[in-house]
This record gives C-alpha cells, structure tokens and sequence, in this order.
C-alpha cells in the first residue's frame, strides 16, 4: 500500500473492528474526531515538541467525554547526543502527564529504516 487515502480499517475478530482516522490540523476536523474517537494516538515530534494545536485537541477531548489517549514520542533517532534525548524525552513525557494524567501510557517511537 503506497498511497493510503482515507480511513484504515482492521478486523481484529468476528465482532471487532479497529478504524485509524488521522485528524487533520482544522479545528473543525478536530471537533469532528473528539466526537467520535474512543481512543487515541496522539504522535508528537520530540525534535519540535508541543504545538498549540495539539493542547486545542485535548480540551476538545476533555469537553467530548475523553476518551483513551495514548502519546507516542517520534523523531527521536534525529538526537545525536543520548543526554540531551533523555532530557527531551523525560520533559515532554512530564508534560503530557500533566495535561492528561499521571497514568497517560507512553511510548518511544525511534529507529525506523524509510525507502528500502
């Protein structure tokens, strides 16, 4: 699949079902997908960090009845000094749990190998 258009569905038993929907940066979309999202993943690039967009989506989730929301930390293979990622990653693992809550699930995402 090289160019994916859409929602992505994945049958994962006879009454199961998973749908990954990727919210574009529109407030309008933003609303849209807090309505209907039951989970979700939230990517942020470590190199840049938090964008304004990505705090409106959350009060917009909390508004909606919030629903699970896992954080996923990518970019982290463009750090070239180890201490300075584990700053980054401790910091902006700080402020996600401060704005969701302390038991917010995250994860590293880091070493993918692109054009093969």
């Amino acid at each position: 699949m090289d160019d994916i258009r859409g929602p992505i569905s994945i049958v994962t038993g006879k009454k199961a079902r998973l749908q990954f929907v990727e919210c574009p940066d529109d407030i309008n979309a933003m609303v849209d997908a807090a309505k209907y999202a039951n989970a979700v993943l939230l990517l942020v690039d470590a190199s840049y960090g938090f964008e304004a967009e990505t705090f409106e989506f959350l009060n917009l989730l909390q508004v909606h009845g919030f629903p699970k929301v896992m954080g996923v930390l990518t970019h982290l293979d463009e750090f070239e000094d180890e201490t300075k990622l584990n700053e980054t990653i401790k910091r902006l693992e700080d402020q996600f749990r401060t704005e969701i809550c302390q038991a917010a699930t995250i994860y590293n995402l880091s070493g993918l190998v692109h054009n093969l």
